[in-house]
């Protein structure tokens, strides 16, 4: 039997305040992996955070994004 673990992440508001500025929507995503791939998708997630230019700390976040083909220094 593996064991997994579930990652979960969410984005916009999930009030209802959506006449006042907040998001008119939600989002929720999640990723279920083994426990012994957690070492490799790490390292993956890091050369992603390398090639656009983001610390090690840094969320990915699409307005983060830079064109890969550029130079970034």
């Amino acid at each position: 039997m593996n064991d997994y673990h579930l990652f979960v992440d969410a984005s916009g508001d999930d009030g209802l305040k959506f006449e006042k500025g907040s998001s008119s929507c939600f989002v929720a995503s999640n990723l279920i992996v083994k426990t012994e791939d957690i070492k490799f998708n790490k390292s993956i997630l890091a050369e992603i955070k390398r090639l656009m230019g983001a610390k090690a700390k840094d969320e990915v976040k699409y307005h983060n994004l830079r064109r890969l083909d550029t130079p970034h220094g």
